[in-house]
């Protein structure tokens, strides 16, 4: 398409503050896509001091990297998903990035990004979904064509589908062990019929495998992404360093050939947010035994979309009211009793608690243990608690391998390591293998010793720990050759990339606080420590990486795997949610008779919680007592990676 046809339509500038000194640019394209394009102040050439040695005891301020940022807002979410489908929408996003008709490669874009000294993320709400990435502003370019392709035509191909799938499930796995998770899920099984909210947004394997046609599935995503996926529904924010008529022709090159989407966005302006939910909603009251060790009363109302409220927020001055913890309040009243802890009120972030129907105002109070035994007294200014019990199957696996004192250039060499081997790992690992959704690697120095960990969080439903633990080993064992692969100019590429991102200059006052502050608690003074490592990593060659890599592993292999082993096998309550109704006086009645039956059940979460050490007493590998194990190791003196104090001691 040519650009010198797009028309472009140029909004009001948003108001900002005298103190930001960001340009800002809002328009729409001829396809109707709209954009805000965001110009950051900048200096042409970064001021970097290399020239002597008293180079290294000058401050890091002057670098100023340049760092750009890409977002997009497809207004579209779990509210347009298929009844059949639930989880649809969040599933469509992690097929998105399984590459495109004009990038074909899985996670091209991805690795692109992580080689770009970037990130990349996505998430699902039900009425939007937005995906956005960051890296080096020199790769924008490139950066815009992966990612702009994905949307304009991603493959979303049959045989990716199922790990996808299995991704999708490990996220399910990993937060609906969250009480205010199982809460939302509590509070949608009620919505009315006819209203979007009454989907399971996450989806699973149940909502996503079982019973579901594959052919079937792939068709129905593919129809979900043409029906939604437009340029009409789409919301672009562009960051740079760049002018604004520079990040105009970006935006112009790379979105204006966007196809529109066939449907409009769903119409909810019918939806009356007072008939939302069932009666059962509003009559019930609902006890939930929570994963946490904690006991709170929760009492909701359904309020009118407070959307619409964003200039003058009366929710906000409801929630300062309630909140209040001065004389007279209820916090007050209650922790006069010695039965409350905190009071907390308010609409939450969530789409599903804040939304274009509705949204939901809290008040949630948590209990002493006096307060829940005077319950009935409480419960008076509360008719809504929740009560959900479950096994734990999270197994988290981290493989420590200890390197020993460090030095400045054996930081570096790990800097580059880390980067190198990132986005085969989270490749290998995460997307092929399907070990689990969460996991990371990246090095550590502790009191001057240096070394790097490998962690994975997975379910020991699907993958036992010692496997895990088996797979991680062999990556491991793998990223010399990983290294040993690269060509010149690709390692090259990883260098400048590294050492671009340390010329970025601290993003917030908090990051400038805690690099500093580092420095003072170690007592390492190395205030410099960025300038430093640009100066060594400069002069590193991939054969000082090679050798470090090989000589490691020949001579000073040191590892300890730390896991917590989640339940294998999963009772029948584990997955079952129980829920009564019923008169006040019968709810806490059957409250009374179901602790006296289930007494385990109303113990603290510490004395619930079985900590068992696993492994075979005669096997050395396994610490079955960590004190005795502690007893007759080496402790390193602390070392100090400042070379110019460590020449004076």
């Amino acid at each position: 398409m040519s650009t010198a046809s797009v028309v472009v339509e140029y909004h009001e500038e948003p108001d900002k503050s005298d103190g930001d000194s960001k340009l800002y640019r809002a328009l729409t394209l001829s396809n109707g896509l709209r954009a805000m394009l965001i110009s950051d102040s900048y200096i042409d050439e970064p001021s970097i001091h290399r020239t002597s040695r008293e180079s290294l005891n000058s401050s890091t301020e002057n670098f100023n990297g340049k760092l750009a940022a890409c977002a997009v807002l497809v207004g579209v979410g779990s509210f347009s998903e298929p009844q059949q489908y639930q989880g649809l929408a969040h599933f469509v996003e992690h097929m998105i990035f399984m590459g495109s008709e004009k990038f074909p490669v899985e996670n091209e874009f991805d690795s692109f990004v992580t080689k770009s000294g970037g990130f990349s993320n996505a998430h699902t709400e039900n009425e939007e979904t937005c995906f956005y990435f960051e890296l080096d502003q020199s790769h924008l370019d490139r950066g815009m064509d992966l990612f702009m392709n994905l949307m304009k035509a991603p493959l979303m191909l049959p045989d990716a589908m199922s790990r996808e799938r299995s991704a999708v499930q490990s996220e399910f796995e990993q937060t609906h062990m969250r009480d205010e998770v199982r809460r939302d899920q509590i509070l949608a099984s009620l919505a009315s019929e006819g209203y979007p909210h009454g989907t399971f947004s996450w989806g699973n394997y149940k909502t996503l495998k079982e019973g579901v046609d594959d052919s079937s599935l792939h068709k129905e995503i593919h129809k979900f992404w043409r029906d939604h996926y437009g340029s009409n529904r789409m919301v672009v924010a562009l960051q740079a360093q760049l002018s604004l008529d520079e990040l105009e022709e970006l935006l112009v090159r790379h979105c204006a050939d966007i196809p529109t989407s066939q449907q409009n966005s769903i119409d909810v302006s019918q939806l009356n947010y007072q008939k939302a939910f069932r009666k059962q909603f509003y009559r019930d009251v609902f006890l939930v035994q929570p994963v946490e060790d904690v006991c709170k009363l929760e009492m909701t109302w359904v309020l009118p979309p407070m959307k619409d409220f964003y200039r003058s927020k009366p929710d906000m001055f409801i929630s300062q009211l309630i909140g209040y913890e001065g004389d007279g309040s209820l916090c007050a009243y209650l922790r006069h009793r010695l039965w409350c802890i905190s009071v907390v009120a308010g609409v939450a972030g969530s789409s599903f608690d804040s939304n274009s129907i509705y949204s939901l105002f809290n008040i949630c109070i948590y209990l002493s243990d006096d307060g829940f035994d005077h319950l009935d007294e409480v419960l008076e200014a509360t008719f809504a608690a929740k009560t959900l019990n479950e096994d734990d199957s999270n197994t988290i696996i981290t493989n420590y391998y200890q390197i020993g004192p460090s030095d400045l250039k054996m930081e570096c060499i790990m800097d580059l390591v880390e980067l190198i081997v990132e986005e085969p790992f989270f490749n290998q690992l995460r997307t092929q293998e399907q070990l689990g959704y969460s996991l990371g690697i990246h090095q550590r120095i502790g009191y001057g010793v240096l070394a790097f960990l490998i962690t994975i969080n997975t379910q020991e439903t699907k993958h036992r720990a010692d496997y895990v633990e088996q797979r991680i080993e062999a990556f491991r064992s793998r990223m010399a050759e990983l290294v040993s692969q690269m060509s010149d100019t690709e390692f090259k590429s990883i260098r400048e990339t590294l050492i671009s991102g340390k010329k970025l200059g601290d993003t917030s006052l908090d990051e400038e606080v805690l690099r500093n502050w580092s420095e003072i608690v170690t007592k390492e003074y190395f205030f410099n420590r960025i300038e430093a490592q640009i100066q060594v990593l400069s002069n590193l060659t991939k054969e000082d990486v090679l050798n470090f890599l090989n000589d490691n592993d020949k001579n000073n292999l040191r590892k300890l795997s730390v896991q917590v082993v989640g339940n294998h096998n999963q009772t029948s309550n584990s997955t079952a949610q129980a829920s009564r109704s019923g008169s006040l006086s019968d709810l806490l009645d059957d409250g009374q008779d179901d602790m006296a039956y289930e007494t385990d059940s109303a113990k603290p979460m510490t004395e619930k919680i079985k900590l068992e050490f696993l492994g075979e007493s005669d096997d050395p590998s396994s610490i079955k007592d960590i004190y005795a194990f502690k007893k007759d190791l080496y402790v390193f003196p602390v070392f100090n990676t400042n070379p110019n104090i460590a020449k004076k001691s």
